[in-house]
């Protein structure tokens, strides 16, 4: 479980670092959604640090003799929904930090727009909820060699 703190600090470090590139485009919008987008990231994050941590005082009180009090369970699964909710809608808005720039990061914002617009249907839908795995890895693959090989293309001068 501790790796999830570790992974959960990670995509949260992720979307404020892609909200930044947003803010730094020279559109009037930009800044306003770029803070948008951060703070459902970070929010996003602060929900699945919550969710583990009732996860885990689950398993450190669970007790045979003692059923698990449907508070506890009901609190977990609004934890996750908004996590993943928050997740999808972080997804959508910083997609648009990569329209307009060249194909390849273009590509990377139709790949975090199919993510949120499956994600989004997931959660009234849970059972087409994994096929975002596909859009979401082919565009952190993207993120991660271009954020490492060609960092300055993220900039764009104009909306």
């Amino acid at each position: 479980m501790g790796r999830d703190f570790v992974f959960i600090l990670c995509y949260g470090l992720l979307y404020v670092a892609v909200s930044l590139l947003l803010a730094r485009r020279q559109c009037p919008w930009a800044v306003y959604l770029a803070c948008v987008a951060g703070v459902c990231g970070v929010g996003a994050a602060l929900f699945d640090v919550h969710e583990n941590l009732a996860i885990l005082n689950i398993l450190d009180t669970l007790d045979l003799n003692h059923p698990i009090d449907q508070q506890i369970i009901n609190a977990i699964h609004a934890a996750a929904f908004l996590k993943w909710a928050l997740s999808f809608v972080t997804a959508a808005l910083l997609a648009v930090t990569f329209y307009g720039l060249d194909d390849w990061l273009s590509l990377i914002g139709y790949a975090l727009t199919l993510t949120a617009v499956i994600g989004l249907a997931g959660l009234l839908y849970p059972t087409i909820i994994s096929w975002t795995f596909l859009p979401m890895t082919v565009g952190l693959i993207l993120l991660s060699i271009l954020a490492v090989f060609r960092p300055q293309r993220f900039i764009l001068e104009y909306c």
